[in-house]
């Protein structure tokens, strides 16, 4: 899970929403004769045979932001109500002075978010009959986790096709453990494990470094590294066997380093701090880099 401008700030300058309490108000979207209109939809049947009526909508998203709440970030969020809408404006632009979760039906997306500034946010949901619950609400986690100020894995490397973008806290499909080391990066808390170093960056652009596992050679973690070669990750647990690897563009080629030697993170130490990873080799593409060294990009 990568911050939004990786490329441009300085680590500990990502975007963040304020560290407050974010009253939020629910609209279903029901203007008459509108193709979005969720007029009429409820109840939903899902294809696990969940049946959602307004409250239990409701309900499914207090969860999901309440589990947010639980990471004790600085951000909490409150929950004020629901009622209908008519607005396009507050529907589709997102934006109209309050914090607002909008139910809207569209049958080719799971949401939109939009992150309108450090105090303010809003979220567009869509849900689709053959869904299941639990898409749903991993569906409503990854678009607050962009309003919280988080892109997409694979904006840069496309073909690293398998790593999962933004969760929704609950694996489905997808590394909690990475989102939620990502949150606390650019929320600034401390975590029981520090790993870190610098890179010279010379020129470099769109920098990112992963852990993998040493023996299987899967991806465990991904961090930017910034526009002075600083990259880091915070964790919860220690790590057995793992190895690193950064990538970086300069000239629309690859280029990759990767440290030769495993390491074990154990529950005595606090951490490492590398310095000797170096940007050396270089490729056309991720596929050269994935058969020369072995991780599963």
């Amino acid at each position: 899970m990568l911050p939004w401008h990786r490329k441009t700030q300085n680590y500990g300058n990502y975007w963040c929403m304020d560290k407050k309490n974010y009253p939020y108000q629910i609209f279903f979207y029901e203007k008459e004769g509108d193709a979005y209109s969720c007029k009429d939809k409820f109840p939903i049947t899902c294809t696990d045979k969940t049946i959602f009526t307004k409250d239990t909508f409701v309900d499914y998203i207090q969860k999901a932001l309440a589990q947010i709440n639980t990471l004790n970030i600085g951000i909490s969020f409150e929950y004020k109500g629901y009622q209908s809408t008519d607005k396009d404006d507050l529907a589709f632009i997102m934006k109209d002075g309050i914090n607002a979760v909008v139910y809207y039906y569209n049958y080719k997306w799971g949401g939109l978010s939009a992150p309108f500034s450090k105090t303010e946010f809003g979220i567009k949901l869509d849900l689709i009959n053959n869904a299941r619950k639990e898409w749903f609400i991993g569906c409503l986690r990854h678009e607050m986790t962009h309003a919280l100020g988080f892109a997409h894995k694979d904006d840069d490397y496309k073909g690293i096709l398998k790593q999962p973008v933004i969760n929704g806290l609950d694996g489905l499909g997808e590394f909690s453990a990475d989102t939620i080391h990502g949150i606390k990066t650019i929320y600034d808390m401390e975590s029981k494990f520090t790993v870190n170093g610098k890179v010279d960056m010379n020129g470099f652009e769109e920098a990112q470094i992963f852990i993998y596992n040493s023996k299987t050679k899967n991806i465990l973690y991904q961090s930017p590294i910034d526009a002075k070669g600083y990259w880091e990750f915070r964790l919860d647990y220690p790590i057995k066997s793992f190895n690193m690897l950064a990538i970086a563009r300069k000239d629309e080629i690859y280029w990759f380093g990767k440290l030769k030697k495993d390491r074990i993170l154990g529950r005595m130490m606090k951490g490492y701090e590398f310095n000797e990873l170096k940007l050396s080799e270089y490729s056309n593409d991720l596929k050269t880099i994935k058969d020369k060294t072995g991780v599963t990009l």
